[in-house]
């Protein structure tokens, strides 16, 4: 009997907690080198929740992959930009947030919860992640 790998998929949502209304949102969902899925979702009012949009892990013995996120999303206006922003020490991924998905995540949300107070709450079923996340005006 060999070594399987599997792949899993999860539906990713955003939720807007921010107090006004979200412009625009995007996901990009990153695991290993392997998958690579980008989402946009258009206005989401306060404490609006997006649609499920699906993405692919893998799950199994020895491996190894990390799930990376990504989020940005703008101002109703459009003149302010948002994006994660974590303090993780890695030049060429420092806006890449490690939120691992598991066998407990398949078939179940991701939910990206964009707050008020500058952080950004990654939960799924296998457990929850935070970071942060800055602005700029464009």
């Amino acid at each position: 009997m060999g070594v399987t790998t599997e792949t899993k998929y999860a539906e990713v949502t955003v939720t807007n907690a921010t107090g006004a209304p979200i412009g625009a949102v995007s996901v990009v969902h990153k695991y290993s080198s392997v998958y690579k899925e980008h989402h946009q979702w258009g206005v989401l009012l306060d404490g609006q929740k997006s649609e499920g949009k699906s993405v692919a892990y893998h799950v199994g013995a020895f491996t190894t992959g990390k799930d990376w996120w990504v989020v940005s999303w703008f101002s109703e206006d459009g003149t302010t930009q948002y994006v994660s922003a974590p303090n993780n020490f890695r030049n060429i991924i420092d806006e890449l947030e490690s939120h691992i998905l598991r066998e407990e995540d398949a078939g179940c949300y991701v939910d990206l919860r964009l707050n008020g107070d500058g952080t950004i709450v990654i939960s799924s079923p296998s457990g929850v992640s935070e970071t942060v996340y800055e602005s700029k005006q464009l």
